[in-house]
This record gives C-alpha cells, structure tokens and sequence, in this order.
C-alpha cells in the first residue's frame, strides 16, 4: 500500500464521518425546534453532500493506495457491502522487508534532490540496482509528501 495515498484516505475519511456526525447531531437538535429548523434545512443538506464527498476521496486516495482503479467507487452506492468488498480488496502494491527498506531509501533520495528529473532519478535507480516498480512507488511517495 502506497503510505502517501494511504494518509491522505485516512484524513479525509475522519473529516468526512466526524462531519457527517456533527452535522447529523445537529440536524437532530433542530428538529426539537422546528422554527430553527426550516431556516436551515438546505444548508444542512449542502454540508452533508460536502462531508459525503470527503468520505468518497478517501475511498479514492484508498483505491489508489492499493493500486486498485477508481471505478471500484461504484461499489459505495450498495453501502457497508460495498464497503465491505472494498475494504477486502487485495494490495497491488505488496511488498516485503528488503523492498520498504529500499523504498525508504529512494524517497530520502528524491526528496534530497528535489530538482532531479523524473527521468535521471529513473536512471539513476535503475543503474543502483532498483526495480523499475520500485522506483515507480517511491516516486509517486516522494511527489506526494
């Protein structure tokens, strides 16, 4: 799983629900007073429509973490199954001890040289004995962070 992709699903996953919360919390409580109520109705509709678009880039940045397509977002109208199927999904981007070590070692790398071209890193990776799949992950972290 890609760690930057990964971060950013979990931030906007907690910002999306913790805001689906408040806001439903909320709604609840202007149902007590009806008056107050009505005046916000649609505004209350419009920030749960943005909170709910927050929890979908999570499972977005989450797919993409897992090296899975974005289409798999269709899953999410059939609810916690979708959810489920989503969640169980396997990792394309699995990798053993030997690999996040040379992972890591890449990202410091890139981010030491923030000028280097996509294309000398490349090289440069490649001639040290990294796999091109490899280098590929530690680019799109390094862009990422």
């Amino acid at each position: 799983m890609l760690k930057s992709y990964s971060k950013k699903s979990l931030k906007f996953a907690i910002i999306g629900i913790t805001g689906q919360i408040v806001v439903t919390a909320l709604t609840l409580l202007f149902e007590i007073v009806p008056s107050a109520y009505q005046a916000i109705n649609i505004s209350v509709a419009l920030i749960q429509i943005t909170f709910g678009i927050l929890i979908i880039m999570g499972f977005w940045y989450y797919l993409k973490a897992k090296g899975r397509s974005p289409f798999w977002l269709i899953l999410l109208f059939f609810n916690l199954i979708g959810i489920i199927i989503i969640a169980s999904l396997k990792d394309k981007y699995i990798m053993t001890k030997d690999m996040i070590e040379n992972h890591d070692i890449i990202v410091n790398v890139l981010k030491s040289n923030p000028g280097i071209s996509y294309k000398d890193a490349k090289t440069q990776a490649i001639t040290a004995g990294f796999s091109n799949e490899l280098f590929e992950i530690a680019w799109k972290d390094a862009e990422m962070n």
